[in-house]
């Protein structure tokens, strides 16, 4: 089994910042789902963006970041993650180069 892996990830293009987690297992989404009402995550607007062959995309419609952090902190903390922040490597997501 694959260990689950998530970041922060900085907008980009038409998608604001978004808490983004690969591998996940079942019942991660509805888990994630269950966090958008708690304190700490519904300030910052969260909306499941995608969520497809073990990723997951919650995407944060706060532009306000410290508000944004906090709520992936939360979304991390469910998972017992470190908290990261960045674009995801090929070598992260399991690629490898070409």
């Amino acid at each position: 089994m694959k260990h689950r892996f998530a970041k922060l990830v900085p907008a980009h293009m038409d998608k604001n910042l978004s808490f983004q987690m690969i591998n996940t297992q079942p019942g991660d989404n509805s888990k994630i789902a269950h966090a958008f009402s708690s304190d700490e995550v519904r300030p910052a607007q969260p909306f499941l963006q995608g969520c497809s062959g073990g990723w997951v995309m919650v995407e944060f419609w706060n532009p306000d970041k410290e508000v944004v952090q906090k709520a992936a902190k939360h979304l991390f903390e469910l998972f017992d993650l470190p908290y990261l922040e960045g674009e995801f490597t090929r070598e992260e997501l399991g690629l490898s180069c070409i």
